[in-house]
């Protein structure tokens, strides 16, 4: 993943014989948007149209020049990727409860990573997976559209305006604020926060995604199982037979919760279970109070 204090805007170069600017990477898309593109296409009339939907070329290099830009736009993919993950694989597909998408994103070292955890059955893992991973690399082909966009921006202001009641969270946005290491990062972070989300546009959140090492030589994926599946030494029989009743046991009492729950008795299920419970608790009183076998 691309580190969250990368400057990506442009940068001007001095031409040291006549003192002239030059745009590096940017001019001629620059050419033709001044010369042609507000004259005989009618772009400046859209533009007029649409008011903030479209940027020019100076709003979009000052959007870009700020610290905040990437640390921005790559929470807002985090934010909407993770939103295409629960709605296909959880909803649609039926593969998981729990999958999400996150962003270990550091300060003074210049690097950073992502990471999908999903979690399934052991039948259903490596589709589970596979779903995940076309989720995550099909932005390409199904892009972001401003609606998501919208919805994103909302939930991390949201959060936002929630944690700011937080003292630790005061104290992460503090962290590094007057670090050598950490020059782009100022006052500016504080106080343009929520105006960087408010204008963040599509356009942002695909300069951090084709940011993204995607390809097969950058991904690594595992699978962990937990569980009698896992493998590992076989126990005993007179240990395999008292594990089997454990285990009887332990699924007849979570049926009976289930059928109390379902038919809406919501103290039967509790009684149920509270009872379980102290079943298993004098159980293990009376082995640790039991003498020894001479």
């Amino acid at each position: 993943a691309p580190y969250r204090w990368q400057d990506i805007s442009p940068q001007d170069d001095i031409d040291p014989s006549n003192q002239t600017t030059k745009s590096k990477g940017k001019g001629k898309a620059r050419g033709k948007g001044k010369g042609k593109g507000k004259g005989s296409d009618g772009s400046g009339i859209l533009q007029t149209f649409l008011g903030s939907n479209v940027d020019s070329d100076e709003q979009t290099e000052r959007r870009m020049s700020h610290p905040l830009y990437m640390s921005v736009a790559l929470s807002l993919m985090a934010e909407i990727v993770n939103s295409r993950l629960f709605t296909t694989v959880r909803d649609s597909l039926g593969l998981t409860y729990d999958v999400s998408f996150e962003l270990q994103l550091l300060d003074r070292l210049p690097v950073s990573w992502f990471s999908v955890s999903v979690t399934s059955t052991p039948a259903k893992i490596n589709d589970a997976l596979e779903a995940s991973l076309h989720v995550l690399r099909e932005l390409d082909v199904r892009r972001v559209s401003p609606q998501e966009l919208s919805r994103a921006r909302r939930t991390l202001l949201a959060r936002h305006e929630t944690d700011l009641k937080d003292n630790s969270y005061w104290i992460g946005l503090l962290t590094h604020l007057q670090c050598a290491s950490v020059p782009r990062k100022n006052l500016s972070c504080l106080q343009d926060l929520a105006e960087v989300y408010e204008q963040a546009t599509v356009g942002d959140i695909y300069k951090a995604y084709d940011r993204l090492g995607l390809s097969d030589e950058e991904i690594y994926t595992c699978i962990g199982v937990s569980g009698d599946a896992a493998g590992g030494d076989a126990p005993a029989d007179g240990a395999d037979a008292v594990a089997g009743e454990v285990g009887q046991g332990q699924m007849a009492t979570a049926a009976a919760i289930a059928e109390a729950a379902q038919n809406g008795n919501l103290f039967q299920a509790i009684r149920i279970a509270m009872d379980k419970q102290q079943s298993i608790n004098n159980q293990n009183r009376n082995e640790n109070t039991s003498p020894p076998t001479p």
